[in-house]
């Protein structure tokens, strides 16, 4: 992504690569591992001074099918930007719902009390057990 911005202030140019890689794992039964990994490198420029960073996400996510509409899950992720060196971990528990038909719903408990509601509906069927 490329973002030039002059609005008398500040002259930004900004290029952003971001690259996202979820690999899941279904075995037979009702066990279910997704293993995810995300990139972004920006390089902006701000009146003339460089800047430029990386950050990585890795995370692990377990979920276990209690019958065809419920799943219970646990998730752990690490963030991390390289530059500054800084590290942020997360993990929670999450509870999902089947909807209907390709439509999936979950909620995070993160242990840092935040809750996280995510919907996902698929164009066609990509799993087995609720979701197809």
């Amino acid at each position: 992504m490329l973002d030039d911005r002059h609005d008398g202030i500040f002259d930004t140019q900004s290029h952003k690569w971001v690259d996202n890689f979820n690999a899941n794992f279904k075995a037979r039964g009702p066990h279910q591992v997704s293993l995810q990994f995300g990139l972004k490198y920006n390089d902006e420029n701000v009146d003339s001074q460089q800047f430029s960073s990386l950050t990585l996400r890795y995370g692990i996510d377990y979920r276990y099918d209690l019958n065809a509409k419920w799943d219970i899950g646990v998730k752990a992720a690490s963030l991390e930007s390289l530059n500054a060196d800084v590290r942020d971990y997360s993990y929670g528990l999450s509870v999902g719902h089947n909807l209907f038909k390709n439509a999936w719903v979950t909620t995070l408990q993160a242990m840092t009390t935040v809750i996280l509601t995510t919907v996902i509906l698929w164009p066609h069927a990509i799993s087995s057990r609720g979701r197809t």
